[in-house]
């Protein structure tokens, strides 16, 4: 007992929390060394959409397909969202033609009256992240009239929120680029 009164002040009320401190330390480092890596996945953002071929040569009346197509090299994607403007005096779209890469459709629509073609599909939920070319749809076409030379063209939108080309992958944009086409619509 007398060694108890001869320790200084505080000694022991150190030693009683060093133990808990140290221990809880050791708990922490432990956990942190058997916690799995967590891999992210390296964005490159270099996918590019372009519309093939670059130029279709038509007659008025005669109708034609254009492709859009994803070449994301090995970029891994989950979505894209592709909107598209075309002058609706001169084409009419017929039908858009899904390819199968993204075979979950979120929007499928155009409008003849103001030109406008919305298309964004995505990967089923779990299933694997696409990369490499495919075709993302085919869109078929019908001429209308002859425009002014050099073609009318068939471009794509950068009009957030409502007309935003993208490509993304975990929620992060992807695009680098795009490529859009003409239609030189010869008189029959």
């Amino acid at each position: 007992m007398s060694q108890w009164y001869l320790q200084p002040p505080g000694v022991m009320r150190r030693r009683r929390w060093l133990l808990p401190v140290g221990l809880t330390a050791w708990l922490v480092i432990l956990l942190l060394a058997l916690q799995p890596a967590v891999a992210y996945p390296a964005l490159q953002g270099n996918v590019l959409l372009r519309v093939e071929p670059v130029q279709s040569i038509v007659t008025v009346g005669e109708e034609f397909e254009v492709t859009l197509m994803v070449e994301a090299g090995s970029q891994a994607l989950d979505t894209v969202d592709a909107f598209l403007s075309f002058d609706p005096a001169l084409l009419e779209v017929l039908e858009l033609i899904p390819g199968g890469t993204l075979p979950t459709l979120l929007t499928t629509s155009y409008n003849n009256t103001t030109g406008l073609i919305s298309y964004s599909a995505g990967k089923p939920l779990g299933g694997p992240d696409p990369s490499g070319s495919f075709a993302l749809v085919t869109v078929r076409f019908q001429a209308q009239a002859t425009p002014a030379p050099g073609g009318t063209p068939v471009v794509y939108l950068f009009d957030p929120p409502a007309h935003n080309t993208d490509v993304f992958y975990e929620g992060l944009s992807v695009l680098d680029s795009v490529e859009g086409g003409a239609v030189v619509v010869l008189p029959t």
